[in-house]
């Protein structure tokens, strides 16, 4: 990761602490030649919209699959980065590998019974942006989620 991002050159050989999780739903693609594919179904891709402190996580699409990488500072493309997977309005998403249109009866025909599969996003997220997420999460003064505890006991 230091490699792609040099604002974490200062923690190169360093073992970080996940400090931010982001839970997606996701689906299998309709699209037959990417069926096996879990597909994202989110909202946005922006991890912090605070003026100077922009963070938003990228999808790099591969040859038989996809990951994310964290990005600082504002995306050339803030309407794709803001816009996620999701095309109008309802459970209307694409599919990240080919575009195609994932309707919400499918989504709906896949979420029964059990179908749900939760992909962690996680980052080594140390740098600047993580510490503000987190200190405002921390002000809020609210108890710790079942996703929190749960997140706190994945080891990265």
């Amino acid at each position: 990761m230091v490699k792609e991002r040099p604002d974490l050159k200062k923690y190169a050989g360093q073992k970080l602490t996940v400090i931010a999780w982001l839970w997606v739903r996701t689906v299998k693609s309709p699209n037959p030649a990417f069926s096996h594919i879990d597909v994202p179904l989110t909202t946005k891709f922006m991890l912090s919209t605070k003026p100077g402190k922009e963070a938003y996580v990228e999808p790099v699409i591969e040859s038989d699959g996809y990951r994310f990488t964290v990005k600082i500072g504002k995306p050339e493309n803030m309407e794709a980065v803001q816009g996620g997977t999701k095309l109008a309005r309802g459970a209307n998403f694409r599919c990240i590998m080919s575009g195609t249109p994932i309707e919400e009866q499918y989504i709906k025909r896949k979420a029964w019974p059990d179908a749900w599969e939760r992909v962690l996003w996680r980052s080594l997220l140390k740098a600047s942006v993580a510490a503000s997420i987190c200190s405002q999460m921390r002000n809020t003064n609210r108890s710790p989620s079942k996703h929190s505890r749960l997140g706190s006991q994945i080891n990265p």
